[in-house]
């Protein structure tokens, strides 16, 4: 009896502990189960580069193509990209179709287009200049150059459909027949990059007010702070045909335009209030204006505040650079009066029927703003008066005005309108005899401006008006 009563004892301690381990080992499979369902609520959908074109193998992948969308993850390969812009100017290892999920074995970045290696295989110096390889949208996918056919849609439609994205355009000319406007919201705006040969070019019949190229006007914006806010304008030739106005800045802050070539232009950059309670924040750097020669002709223009230009070589205008705004700096600007006989020798058939500049008016720097700019050696080359500004508190420093033709009957450095309350230092006034007016510094009203160690011929001056003003001695003849 004993014996049966302990075989049964050990008989239920057995299935006791059965028990306990079945149910150890489901609740192992539940949290098991569990994890896997959590994993796969967390990988269910995924954040992948998708293909919004079909293009064939071997072909060039464009910002077009492209799209960030969110899928489920079995339909995801391996080596699946997530971001955009490793997928822009690479080209196709395979025939891709609309929703096709990109992974990195699909594309390869050789110039050559062959489909050996991998997006990721590094870079050579075969591939690191070629836009596309760049990430680049090329506007030969929307135009070629040189077509002879009005290019204004194309254009603006590259630019709708690439939001953060630099557009080039290698050499060629275009042709426009309206002017062109980018975003000034870093979500939407690009950068227009040219080759050094490419024009664009205003078409016959233009009869716009507004620029060629009017930057940030499709969409101000104010915000500093977002990636694509410091969006710009590079390289090429802009050419107005002697009737259009060259590129504006309409809206937003650290808009950039650099190397770049405005030809024939009746305003060849103007910078307008920007965003920022009036400031526009604009960096215009390396870039030459030829004007239209016409009267009201103006290399640049300045509204909004806070600018800085540098490096700039203007000619053929009325006025080298207009001022209506304060806090701007301006280095080593130069801008040069052509008398018409030149221009006409030179082109007849753009120039024998304009009407031509009044030498009288030309003004290398015209300064109405009332505010403060300051001016580093800045060059006022043959124009009537190299400086003329108003009861501002400008800086003029290092700046130099000079005449190598006694063709025009009056020659003044620095003129004041107002209240003189400026301080020329260091200038260079290179006046000629022969000349009826001539004088190195005129002013309207008696302020409390200076004049520091001034390098002229002070017998040649006529007026004298610069004496009360005079601090240190006068640099040359006296």
């Amino acid at each position: 009896m004993k014996k049966s009563r302990k075989a049964l004892l050990s008989l239920l301690l057995c299935f006791s502990m059965l028990l306990c381990t079945l149910s150890f080992a489901a609740c192992d499979a539940e949290e098991v189960s569990n994890e896997n369902s959590d994993s796969r609520e967390k990988t269910d959908k995924i954040s992948v580069i998708v293909m919004r074109n079909d293009v064939s193998k071997g072909s060039r992948i464009a910002s077009r193509d492209v799209e960030v969308a969110t899928v489920e993850s079995d339909l995801v390969p391996e080596d699946y990209l997530t971001e955009r812009i490793d997928a822009i100017g690479m080209y196709a290892a395979e025939d891709l179709s609309a929703g096709d999920v990109l992974g990195r074995s699909m594309i390869n970045s050789g110039s050559d287009k062959s489909t050996e290696g991998s997006a990721n295989s590094g870079n050579n110096s075969n591939t690191t200049n070629d836009p596309a390889a760049l990430g680049y949208v090329l506007i030969t996918d929307y135009i070629q150059p040189d077509s002879g056919k009005d290019a204004s849609l194309a254009i603006q439609k590259a630019i709708d459909e690439n939001p953060q994205s630099t557009i080039y355009f290698p050499d060629g000319e275009y042709l426009i027949s309206r002017p062109i406007s980018t975003s000034a919201n870093p979500a939407n705006a690009v950068s227009l990059r040219l080759s050094g040969f490419a024009i664009i070019r205003a078409m016959d019949g233009w009869n716009h007010e507004d620029a060629m190229i009017r930057l940030g006007a499709s969409e101000p914006y104010n915000n500093i702070h977002l990636a694509g806010s410091n969006y710009y304008f590079a390289g090429g030739i802009v050419d107005g045909r002697g009737v259009a106005s060259g590129i504006s800045i309409e809206s937003g802050r650290e808009t950039f335009i650099t190397e770049t070539s405005i030809k024939n232009t009746k305003i060849g950059i103007h910078i307008k209030r920007g965003a920022n309670s009036g400031s526009s924040d604009a960096d215009i750097e390396d870039v030459n204006i030829v004007g239209n020669a016409r009267p009201g002709s103006i290399g640049v223009w300045l509204q909004g505040h806070d600018n800085t230009l540098t490096n700039m070589r203007i000619a053929a205008v009325e006025v080298g650079v207009k001022l209506s705004s304060g806090t701007n700096s301006l280095r080593n600007i130069h801008p040069l009066y052509i008398f018409a006989g030149e221009l006409q020798s030179k082109d007849p058939e753009m120039y024998d029927g304009v009407e031509h500049i009044n030498y009288a008016n030309s003004v290398g720097f015209l300064d109405t703003s009332g505010g403060t700019n300051w001016y580093d050696f800045c060059y006022s080359d043959q124009m009537a008066t190299g400086f003329k500004f108003g009861s501002g508190q400008s800086v003029f420093q290092n700046c130099f005005v000079m005449w190598y033709s006694t063709n025009g009957s009056y020659e003044v450095g620095f003129e004041c309108t107002g209240n003189f309350n400026s301080s020329i230092l260091n200038c260079q006034v290179w006046l000629k005899s022969g000349v009826s007016t001539r004088a190195y510094f005129r002013t309207a009203a008696a302020g409390f401006g200076v004049i520091e160690n001034p390098i002229f011929d002070s017998t040649l001056d006529s007026e004298k008006q610069y004496l009360p003003y005079l601090d240190g001695k006068v640099i040359g003849k006296t």
